[in-house]
């Protein structure tokens, strides 16, 4: 099923979309037809031109012709994702068919050839309005990529309200004045049509994927090292539920991608710790565990109020530290993003004073703040947080818990919380995500006082 015979069209004018268009314009008539919900962007940039962007219906005489043009996902956008795959290694392994999203339609920068363009599309009707990044983000594991010149960002699934992509014919203009513009690989350009995938399916592909390409990423340079590892990345993959001939399919196409010449080797029984070893990167071992699915992937049993070590309002400033420092301020810049966070870390921890200090000083890192009136303003959120109306839905510690744990530190919950590791897409975002919009309108006072900080130093040049 594709989104496009699912979808009803919109005004007459926009009946019969162009294929491929060129200008903006052209392009947000033929995807408003679709259904989709358009974003003006900033002219040359992926920024959103307005102020609650996740909330605006736009139509495609709001777009401007200077402007880039972007489309958000999630639940109220017909179920439409896009998979952003930001490391090379990740944009050519997925042009084979082993791992299972070859067949979606593909988009990116033109400078990229087709087949290794950076976005994937997919509908999923099951998604919990999900924002999943597939990298690694503590301070410690991701330094030690870093300083092998390997990516900390693999893959990046975009299901949530919160989040947007800049779409086909926007032009970007990076640091140096360059401009690139954004095209479809396929010739249906934004008429193509959008298969339709299972959430839990999906993140298990996306997981593989991930893994994967940070396998060709880490490859050794001599040939004989370099069977060996591919063995050892087989009997990773069987351990995680992977076929013999399925484990050998994607152990082949890493091959492909860093230049093995060799024949295949067989299997070994190595696990994930031997082969994270192997590259010199064992502490790299609980994320790549989340990824690949390694946990319990039961729905964790309910617990009596009060049976954690550390409950919901028990944990301390330094405990909150710890968590959110497994956590990427990047990921945050949307309003529904961070502010949802700092609900879950004042419930985590009461509001006290010093947990507050932590948060504030860990906001410092979100891309867009860093000034006096931010943090003025996050303080003001943060002491208005144990205000909210009793009688909504309210945001709790597990949303903290559900985060650190997609960022695969399901042992540092386990440590702090005491609670059952599990990486079960339902229990990270299904139930824990429901109060957001509702806790939102609450605090939308704070949501927009800060939102314009932000995109003040967004918005800059």
């Amino acid at each position: 099923m594709s989104l496009r015979s699912s979808m009803t069209p919109g005004d007459s004018d926009a009946a019969q979309p162009q294929r491929a268009p060129h200008s903006v314009r052209a392009a947000a008539v033929c995807l408003h037809a679709r259904g989709f919900k358009l974003v003006r962007l900033r002219g040359g940039t992926k920024m959103a031109f307005e102020r609650g962007w996740p909330d605006l219906e736009r139509r495609p005489d709001d777009v401007q012709p200077t402007d880039n043009i972007g489309l958000r996902f999630g639940p109220d956008c017909g179920g439409l994702c896009d998979i952003d795959l930001d490391s090379p290694k990740a944009r050519a392994l997925a042009s084979f068919a082993i791992f299972g999203i070859s067949h979606l339609p593909e988009f990116g920068r033109q400078s990229q050839k087709a087949g290794r363009r950076g976005h994937r599309l997919v509908v999923v009707k099951d998604t919990p309005d999900l924002h999943r990044v597939f990298g690694v983000r503590p301070k410690r594991e991701s330094m030690a990529l870093k300083n092998r010149g390997l990516p900390t960002t693999i893959i990046e699934f975009r299901g949530s309200k919160g989040t947007q992509t800049a779409f086909p014919p926007s032009v970007l203009i990076d640091g140096k004045g360059v401009p690139d513009r954004l095209v479809w690989s396929d010739p249906a350009g934004c008429d193509v049509d959008i298969p339709e995938m299972g959430l839990e399916d999906l993140l298990k592909r996306l997981g593989h994927l991930a893994f994967c390409a940070l396998a060709a990423a880490m490859a050794p340079d001599q040939e004989a090292e370099k069977s060996a590892h591919l063995s050892r990345l087989q009997g990773v993959l069987a351990l995680a539920g992977c076929t013999p001939s399925v484990a050998a399919d994607m152990a082949a196409a890493v091959a492909t991608v860093f230049g093995f010449a060799g024949n295949m080797p067989k299997a070994d029984g190595s696990d994930l710790s031997a082969f994270l070893d192997g590259a010199g990167l064992g502490e790299l071992a609980p994320v790549a565990a989340a990824w690949l699915q390694l946990h319990d992937t039961g729905a964790p049993k309910p617990q009596a109020k009060g049976t954690m070590n550390s409950a919901a309002g028990a944990i301390s400033a330094e405990q909150l530290e710890r968590l959110l420092d497994v956590l990427d301020p990047d990921d945050y810049t949307g309003h529904h993003d961070w502010l949802s966070l700092l609900f879950a870390a004042h419930d985590a921890s009461n509001g006290v004073t010093a947990a507050r200090d932590v948060f504030v000083d860990w906001c410092g890192g979100i891309p867009g703040y860093g000034d006096a009136t931010s943090s003025r303003e996050v303080i003001k959120a943060w002491d208005s947080a144990s205000n909210a109306d009793s009688t909504r839905r309210k945001i709790t510690a597990r949303t903290l818990i559900a985060q650190v744990r997609a960022a695969g530190r399901a042992d540092l919950v386990e440590q702090i919380f005491g609670q059952p590791t599990t990486s079960h897409p339902a229990f990270l975002h299904n139930e824990i995500m429901t109060a957001v919009d509702d806790t939102l309108t609450i605090h939308n006072d704070q949501v927009v006082q800060v939102d314009q900080v932000h995109r003040k130093r967004r918005a800059k040049p």
